[in-house]
């Protein structure tokens, strides 16, 4: 029945609900999944087995180069001095933020200043005096029982060159130190080695 012949008619309870009801075989609401069938390619199951970088971390090696005891490791930064102390955030495996406040709460008892380098995925806390940071290097801090790592930090300046040795897997640690002490120590003065 079309809609011009219910009008004229009084009969409006015979409307014909045939728009409702139409079907549409382009656009199928009711959808058979059991009928659906796809192809699966074959996982291979190969896992690749990585190092854990989190269980090393970087140490200062100046004592095989020039003697003595070995001292803290030292890391360029912008602003870099005795008074600025950093702690890396991948060390945390992600928890970095809770991680960084046990610290800060390891030094309440002296005036310091915080500063997160997002950049550098790193926080450096900034001492007044020189003893507050010998002091905090020596303290012994662990989160989620693991040594927290923190070192001092060194001011760029124009004449410094950072060397970076990418792979030395088939000499030994000394050996390559002597090279490069061999090297560069008659062209220039050594601050610091890390591995």
């Amino acid at each position: 029945m079309l809609f011009s012949d219910a009008v004229k008619s009084d009969d409006h309870d015979r409307t014909s609900n045939e728009a409702y009801y139409r079907k549409i075989n382009k656009y199928p609401r009711d959808f058979d999944f059991k009928k659906v069938t796809a192809k699966f390619k074959p996982q291979n199951n190969k896992k690749d087995i990585t190092i854990d970088l989190d269980n090393y971390v970087e140490v200062s090696l100046k004592h095989l180069v020039i003697g003595g005891n070995q001292s803290c490791l030292k890391m360029i930064c912008s602003g870099g001095s005795d008074l600025k102390i950093g702690c890396a955030w991948p060390q945390f495996r992600g928890h970095h933020i809770d991680a960084i406040d046990r610290v800060e709460d390891s030094i309440n008892w002296t005036y310091h200043t915080r500063h997160d380098d997002q950049i550098a995925k790193a926080t450096y806390f900034i001492f007044d005096k020189i003893e507050d940071a010998s002091k905090f290097m020596s303290l012994k801090l662990d989160y989620g029982n693991k040594k927290i790592d923190l070192y001092q930090t060194v001011k760029p300046e124009e004449d410094i060159t950072v060397i970076n040795v990418p792979n030395y897997r088939d000499v030994g640690i000394l050996s390559m130190i002597k090279i490069i002490k061999d090297q560069i120590e008659p062209l220039a003065t050594i601050f610091d080695i890390c591995a």
